[in-house]
């Protein structure tokens, strides 16, 4: 892990301090599970809440969702097929 600290030039003297590395451990999770299950209402739309079932899609929720409130099936197997990349 690594950090580093920059001011801030209209801050009175504020700092940023940036901090990077890779976690400590990086858990398997198998398999994305099926669009269905995570679905938990059966709405058509997996939200946030429904997401954090299988935390991979939870912490790219921004990313599969296109950066909107919901998760399509459309774009939930787009997100499937991009993670065999």
């Amino acid at each position: 892990q690594s950090s580093a600290s920059f001011p801030l030039p209209d801050s009175n003297g504020g700092t940023l301090t940036v901090n990077s590395g890779m976690p400590a451990n990086v858990q398997n999770y198998g398999p994305p599970p099926s669009f269905q299950s995570l679905d938990a209402n059966h709405d058509g739309r997996i939200s946030q809440d429904e997401a954090a079932a299988y935390p991979p899609l939870d912490s790219d929720f921004l990313y599969a969702s296109g950066q909107a409130k919901t998760i399509s099936k459309e774009k939930y197997q787009k997100w499937v097929q991009d993670q065999g990349e």
